[in-house]
């Protein structure tokens, strides 16, 4: 798994950090060229001019092929330059190049393995000069030391960065984990609450309904007042509407689709025909992609004002339009020829306009609701 995470993990430098730093790598290898090419052998001074392009070359492929190959080209070429360096004292500034890539893109095995070659032909370049060792040996421990001390900061910083990034992943991992976790204990409990509300209250509202039709039947064969069979077909008619909604809820919390603004078109069909009273549905506007709960809120609020006007306002005509803005949704529910209906909160379905205005207040919207010339006017609004 670090491994994996290994491979991800994001370079020690950025691109244009790296290409930076070989420019300048680039440049200390021409000085490095002008300044160890032998003057009185051509075709070693040519020999260093092609291994040099060639390393140039070589640093800027980063990226293109497999990483090992490359570096080891690099390597090689490092090499011979060092072999035919007028004077093998001089600091290598190929190897450093090869240490940086091979710390950062390669195993530990094989960058060690490539440093030590590196060192080995330093030693070795030392060894051919007479009383090289002798002469110079300062230098060439200080050089020998600067490649322990880049390979080891250079590939601790590698390592320290995979660990970092690894920390990262796994800390990531564990917020969604949690979440989904978070997730799916609100599922259950949402299950568990719709599962409760089921069997108490819709197993309730459907017994109460069969004592109600049992009640008109009796009713009926005893011959009792029409306002006695009325007062029962209309309380059987508000069971079935608490029926209907206690459904409703319970799809809801089971995560079935929310009712919405899609929805209205078929509430304004539905209070049609259940009413008789001509309802018109319009639509202006580029629909907006609204929360779940601000669709709710349209779809309640369209509900419990034309359920408004079929107890309270007889009215002979009714207008709900809904209008898209660029900042929110606005719904506006107008009867007209009708006295105002009752503004208590005591509707049957439990969605009074006082409940309308605190759930539009909750979504930080609002809710007008009051008599006009013509009749009534419920109008929402609601943020995007």
């Amino acid at each position: 798994m670090f491994e994996a995470m290994q491979d991800q993990a994001p370079a020690l430098l950025s691109t244009r950090q790296r290409r930076l730093a070989m420019l300048v790598m680039s440049a200390l290898l021409v000085l490095y060229l002008w300044l160890e090419a032998p003057r009185d052998d051509p075709l070693q001074a040519a020999a260093m001019v092609a291994l040099t392009l060639a390393m140039i070359v070589l640093i800027f492929l980063d990226g293109i092929g497999r990483p090992l190959l490359r570096i080891g080209a690099m390597a090689a070429v490092s090499i011979g330059l060092m072999l035919l360096a007028h004077d093998p004292a001089s600091t290598p500034v190929g190897a450093y190049i090869v240490i940086l890539d091979a710390t950062q893109e390669l195993r530990l095995r094989t960058a060690l393995g490539l440093t030590g070659a590196l060192t080995a032909t330093y030693v070795a370049s030392q060894l051919r000069v007479p009383g090289g060792i002798e002469v110079g040996w300062i230098n060439d421990a200080f050089n020998i030391g600067f490649f322990a001390f880049a390979f080891v900061l250079l590939y601790g910083a590698r390592r320290l960065r995979d660990e970092q990034f690894r920390v990262r992943t796994l800390l990531t991992e564990l917020e969604a984990s949690r979440g989904r976790d978070l997730a799916a204990a609100r599922t259950e409990e949402r299950t568990r609450l719709a599962r409760d509300i089921h069997d108490v209250l819709a197993h309730s509202l459907t017994a109460l309904i069969v004592q109600l039709d049992s009640a008109r039947m009796v009713l009926t064969e005893e011959r009792a007042s029409d306002e006695a069979v009325g007062s029962v077909l209309r309380a059987r008619h508000l069971a079935q509407e608490g029926l209907d909604e206690t459904r409703r809820a319970v799809g809801t919390l089971r995560g079935d689709r929310v009712p919405g603004a899609q929805m209205l078109a078929g509430l304004v069909e539905e209070f049609e025909q259940g009413s008789g009273v001509e309802c018109e549905y319009s639509v202006d506007g580029e629909p907006l992609e609204l929360p779940s709960p601000a669709q709710l809120a349209l779809y309640r609020t369209a509900q419990e004002a034309l359920t408004n006007v079929r107890k309270h306002a007889p009215a002979n005509r009714v207008q709900v339009h809904l209008r898209y803005l660029a900042h929110g949704a606005e719904l506006t529910v107008d009867d007209f020829g009708a006295a105002p209906p009752p503004t208590s909160n005591g509707a049957s379905d439990g969605y009074g306009l006082e409940g309308m205005r605190e759930r539009a207040e909750l979504l930080g919207g609002s809710l007008e609701a009051g008599p006009r010339d013509t009749g009534f006017r419920v109008r929402l609004w609601l943020p995007a």
